[in-house]
């Protein structure tokens, strides 16, 4: 079902973007956003103002990896670009692509104290989400307790 916010944009889309819409809200967990939508400007925002003004068809929030998974098998059903937002920052705007789909993994952002076994030395490791912030990384695993080898 369409919400208010995005009808209008839904009802001046071509059929193709409606059919990827379609097929991304009963095929996923993950949130559909519209251009145009409030949930979709709030989302679409980078932290550099050089990339305020690329706007893609659609942003999608997926849940899990199934999401993902999904979202690039339907994407490529359509033809249709993908570009892929992480932790936020793109100096040269290449996290985000006009027109396509957009997908924001920033929900994606899981932090987990791990062990390195079976791939590496002894000791403790971080598995982090592909939405992960150092700065969320840094309150929960101080620099004072541990050593970051990160680029």
């Amino acid at each position: 079902m369409l919400s208010h916010s995005n009808y209008n944009y839904y009802k001046h889309s071509n059929y193709k973007t409606k059919q990827v819409y379609y097929e991304l809200k009963t095929g996923t967990n993950s949130g559909v956003y519209w251009r145009g939508s409030p949930v979709y400007n709030q989302r679409r925002i980078m932290e550099n103002g050089l990339c305020n003004n690329i706007f893609p068809e659609l942003i999608v929030v997926p849940k899990s990896t199934e999401d993902v998974a999904t979202i690039v098998k339907i994407s490529r059903k359509y033809e249709i670009p993908i570009s892929v937002r992480s932790g936020g920052h793109s100096y040269h705007c290449a996290s985000i692509k006009p027109f396509g789909i957009h997908i924001d993994m920033r929900s994606l952002n899981k932090i987990e104290l791990t062990t390195r076994d079976p791939f590496g030395p002894p000791g403790p490791a971080l598995l982090l989400g592909p939405g992960q912030t150092w700065g969320r990384v840094l309150k929960f695993f101080p620099m004072d307790r541990y050593t970051y080898i990160h680029g």
